[in-house]
């Protein structure tokens, strides 16, 4: 009987963090998508539909080599095989998100991320941080979370 529960228990574990997984993909804080495509492929795609649409990156975050660093002062491991961010601002979208409400200031600077798993080698996953802002700004809001998943599907494909 013990066995039992043990091996139902594990089971509920397991079934959630699949339900958790794919409500990930899209949901209020960020969005994700995958690719089979290299790492690098992958943020030099990312790079590309960035700079395509006339943006400039304002830095590229090595938060998978930060954390590999760092791990043994943490006592921790990192779950990655790569990761990486880049963030970015428009003046366009920019000025439509302040003039909406100056406090979507916080909006600014975007980010869009591709990361890799230790567990899911060669499977990269690419998202983006979703603008949420001052109640009112919606359309505004709209207007930049299309613009970074056009970006993100674009370096996905």
């Amino acid at each position: 009987m013990k066995r039992l529960l043990t091996v139902l228990a594990a089971s509920a574990v397991i079934a959630g963090s699949a339900i958790a997984a794919a409500a990930q993909s899209d949901n209020e804080g960020y969005y994700i998508t995958t690719t089979d495509a290299s790492f690098e492929d992958t943020m030099a795609a990312l790079n590309d539909a960035v700079i395509n649409r006339g943006l400039v990156i304002d830095y590229t975050g090595q938060v998978g080599e930060m954390l590999a660093r760092t791990a043994d002062a943490v006592d921790m491991e990192t779950p990655y095989l790569n990761a990486n961010y880049l963030h970015f601002c428009s003046a366009k979208y920019t000025h439509g998100v302040v003039a909406a409400n100056p406090e979507n200031i916080a909006v600014c600077p975007y980010i869009v991320f591709a990361y890799e798993l230790k567990a899911e080698p060669g499977s990269i996953h690419v998202g983006y941080r979703k603008p949420i802002g001052a109640p009112g700004s919606e359309s505004a809001l709209g207007e930049v979370d299309s613009l970074l998943r056009e970006i993100v599907n674009e370096a996905a494909e």
